[in-house]
């Protein structure tokens, strides 16, 4: 019950800041995804997890998807990128298993209930040998985890980038291996 809630209140957060939030935090988000290309390039199909409005989406085109719990956030992604959008969880994420071959969630993972739980998620639903990148901000105890829980979902830890002045994201490059 209580994680219903939490997450109805994080919906009804992204989806009253929709409209302000690229005026804010554009600026940042746009390194992150100069940054997660430069580990790994999008081999499609493409997910994006948490893609809120979209900046990530729009440098990758046709044959990706947005995932994000907000509907404000993904009606203004559908304004500016050509991908399919998804209403959803990433926690639950309403996607058969083995559907994606490059996976990028920036900065979304930190607010899992469950942090492995949400990796498992992203583990599940990429191809076996693909490319996931995941970020979160470094101001969250994610940010230190995220090696450790990649780890724990079967995920294996290529690279990771530490936190700096251009990006203030820790992020690392998963890849899935057949089990």
């Amino acid at each position: 019950m209580a994680r219903r809630i939490r997450k109805r209140v994080l919906m009804r957060l992204y989806d009253a800041d929709a409209d302000k939030y690229e005026l804010r935090y554009g600026a940042e988000q746009m390194p992150k995804a100069r940054d997660a290309f430069g580990m790994a390039s999008p081999r499609y199909p493409v997910l994006d997890v948490g893609c809120g409005t979209g900046i990530l989406l729009r440098e990758l085109g046709m044959m990706s998807v947005g995932l994000d719990i907000s509907w404000s956030m993904l009606r203004i992604a559908g304004s500016k990128a050509r991908a399919e959008l998804v209403l959803g969880d990433m926690e639950r994420m309403p996607f058969r298993s083995g559907s994606f071959t490059t996976v990028y969630s920036l900065t979304a993972v930190q607010l899992a209930e469950d942090l492995v739980w949400a990796m498992s998620e992203l583990a599940r639903v990429a191809k076996d040998d693909s490319a996931i990148v995941v970020s979160a901000h470094r101001a969250t105890e994610a940010s230190g985890e995220l090696a450790r829980a990649a780890a724990m979902a079967g995920l294996h830890v290529i690279s990771e980038k530490p936190p700096d002045d251009s990006n203030v994201d820790r992020m690392i490059l998963c890849t899935k291996h057949p089990q």
